[in-house]
């Protein structure tokens, strides 16, 4: 294994909280990264509650901007509580209906049309798609056209101090993984099946446990 790859355990993090922050955690900083954002900024997270999303919440904030979350009805007190300042739930609202007009989104999974996300964006504002294939795809393609958008591509893109920045993070207590169930490794299938059936909050964790 890659030495760069591997890191201390935060002391006051358990094994399973440590356990979901690779890769999640180096996504959704790659992508803040990408996106430039600087103190002030106003930032939206389309996908606010999930692994990567509820990440880049907490780094946008650690960033200085003004985070606008974007999900479902049984997320919004979760996006809230992790820190976003504005939270829209794009089962009952339009996102593209809200009155800011923002310098980063970051669309984590997401499969909205580029179009509905440049109308919300400043005129130097930047879009980046990250998660599902579809959705960097979309991001990948406008990139060639306008400079508005962008992608981040997860792990393909690597960053090489993420380990020891979140350990710091998490050690102050500015970071603080989301962990929707803990399995053990013999219900690894429900695991998957409530990964894909329930739209997870955070992280879904399997311990390996072989008793």
């Amino acid at each position: 294994m890659d030495k760069d790859r591997v890191f201390v355990k935060p002391q006051n993090l358990s094994f399973e909280q440590a356990s979901a922050i690779p890769i999640s955690f180096e996504t959704a900083l790659g992508a803040l990264r990408k996106g430039n954002v600087k103190a002030g900024q106003q930032v939206m997270i389309y996908g606010s509650s999930g692994g990567v999303g509820l990440y880049a919440v907490q780094l946008a904030k650690i960033m200085g901007a003004t985070v606008t979350g974007v999900c479902s009805t049984r997320n919004l007190e979760l996006a809230k509580q992790m820190g976003c300042d504005y939270v829209i739930d794009y089962k009952k609202e339009d996102f593209t209906k809200v009155r800011t007009k923002f310098d980063v989104i970051i669309g984590v999974n997401g499969c909205n049309s580029m179009k509905d996300y440049k109308q919300i964006l400043k005129p130097n504002g930047i879009f980046i798609g990250v998660g599902n294939v579809k959705q960097v795809t979309k991001a990948l393609f406008r990139s060639f056209t306008s400079r508005n958008f962008s992608y981040f591509a997860g792990p393909m893109m690597p960053q090489k101090d993420y380990l020891s920045y979140a350990k710091e993070l998490a050690e102050t207590g500015k970071l603080i993984p989301y962990i929707d169930k803990i399995y053990s490794v013999k219900d690894t299938k429900e695991a998957i099946r409530y990964i894909i059936t329930s739209h997870a909050q955070g992280k879904v964790v399997v311990s390996m446990d072989f008793e």
